[in-house]
């Protein structure tokens, strides 16, 4: 075969063409071997910031549960302890209450009252009733039906005096609720005056009564003397409060 210029000269064309082919594509596939490996590393990296990341929020988890158990346990305390001292202050004002002698509504109830005059005949069983009211502290005496009616619980101080008339036998007693818990006996005979007098001290509670009456068990005599130079009395107050 005779190989002329022209035919020389494109075989050379195409020789050249073939190897800078080769040599394109080994750049392109270089290029492409960086990019795979530079997207590699920049994976490896995000995904090393997401571990990273993980970790820290998984040690923020255990610290806010660890404050959470603290903040619990601290709660629990203090309200303990709120509750300790409530119980305390409790305590206190209803040992100050009692020093005051005073309820829960502040109030201190105390009474005087005698009779503005004579109580004629009394029969049976008959309540005295102490009209004329000196002192009346919480308004817990009742002036018509003569009875006092306890505001508050405690422990209460009552004393009475009863001073009979002329030829008079006057058998007292003094009563809570319907239980007698003092009695006395006073009379005047022969010029010879025998005025009584009790003090009693009993527990109450809100809305019991107390009042004088004459005895059921000794029927009176007489009547019961109550003037300018003698009076028959009642009296009563609140020693100190008992919850």
């Amino acid at each position: 075969m005779i190989f002329t210029r022209k035919s020389i000269t494109k075989i050379l064309y195409l020789l050249l063409s073939f190897i800078n082919g080769i040599s394109t594509n080994k750049q392109e596939k270089k290029e492409k071997f960086e990019s795979l490996d530079k997207l590699e590393f920049q994976a490896k990296k995000e995904q090393f910031n997401v571990q990273k990341e993980i970790s820290r929020l998984k040690d923020f988890k255990y610290e806010t549960q660890q404050q959470l158990r603290e903040i619990k346990s601290a709660n629990i305390f203090l309200t303990n302890r709120v509750d300790n001292q409530e119980e305390r202050i409790h305590i206190l004002e209803s040992i100050l209450q009692q020093f005051k002698g005073i309820g829960p509504n502040g109030a201190t109830p105390a009474f005087y009252a005698y009779m503005t005059k004579d109580e004629n005949n009394p029969g049976v069983g008959h309540t005295l009733i102490y009209d004329n009211v000196i002192v009346n502290f919480g308004n817990s005496y009742n002036h018509s039906s003569g009875r006092f009616t306890a505001p508050t619980p405690g422990v209460y101080i009552f004393s009475y005096s009863t001073i009979p008339s002329s030829n008079s036998d006057i058998p007292t007693e003094i009563v809570k609720n319907q239980e007698v818990i003092g009695a006395t006996y006073s009379n005047n005979r022969y010029h010879y005056t025998s005025t009584s007098s009790s003090t009693v001290v009993v527990s109450m509670t809100a809305g019991d009564v107390c009042f004088v009456r004459t005895s059921k068990f000794n029927t009176p005599s007489g009547s019961v003397y109550s003037r300018n130079d003698g009076r028959t009395s009642f009296s009563g107050w609140l020693q100190f409060y008992v919850e």
